[in-house]
């Protein structure tokens, strides 16, 4: 009728996970967010970080007074992405 492990409830009559079991895929889930919620949280860090370089070298750029000045900061820019 049911197998070894599992409880039967007696008030709904349906078979239910032992409370064993319940806990560790209770705990499995909540790992695998954790996991998936550090993922996240590196891309964006790495995203933030990227576009204040960005910011900082479209700045020097702008403050560059002739096109020799521009060409080289543009040519480290590249040099580092």
């Amino acid at each position: 009728m049911y197998k070894i492990g599992q409880n039967f409830s007696k008030y709904t009559g349906v078979l239910v996970p032992s409370i064993n079991n319940w806990a560790k895929s209770k705990e499995a889930n909540f790992r695998k967010a954790q996991v998936g919620n550090k993922n996240k949280m590196e891309s964006f860090n790495a995203t933030i970080k990227i576009v204040k370089i960005q910011e900082e070298y479209m700045e020097k750029i702008s403050e560059a007074t002739s096109d020799f000045e521009r060409t080289a900061i543009e040519n480290e820019m590249a040099d580092k992405s």
